[in-house]
């Protein structure tokens, strides 16, 4: 019987909220170059969102869940809410990230 893996929601969300801050404000003056390597420049709410989805889909498949499955839960989320939103209910949601689960159920 084929064993399921669980998804790191919390190391997707984490990721998504990484970029989402730098996006939003750039890089900080202070921030160590280990902290901070590469900041993300955008130029609109659509490089944004792509740069959002890049995270989320690749935090997602990291642990060899199915691009399929990771990109139905993605597209879930965002038929829902907008990245802002998400990254919030992320910041104050519960550590299991309960709030997704209609959103991941959805998919299976």
């Amino acid at each position: 019987m084929k064993k399921e893996k669980k998804v790191n929601w919390t190391l997707i969300i984490i990721l998504a909220l990484v970029l989402g801050f730098i996006a939003y404000i750039g890089r900080p003056v202070d921030a160590p170059e280990s902290v901070v390597s590469k900041p993300v420049v955008v130029e609109s709410i659509d490089d944004l969102d792509k740069e959002f989805k890049s995270s989320f889909m690749e935090g997602c498949m990291e642990d060899g869940t199915n691009a399929r499955y990771c990109s139905c839960v993605y597209d879930s989320l965002t038929d829902n809410f907008t990245v802002g939103t998400i990254i919030d209910l992320a910041i104050e949601g519960d550590e299991e990230m309960s709030w997704m689960n209609p959103y991941i159920e959805a998919c299976l």
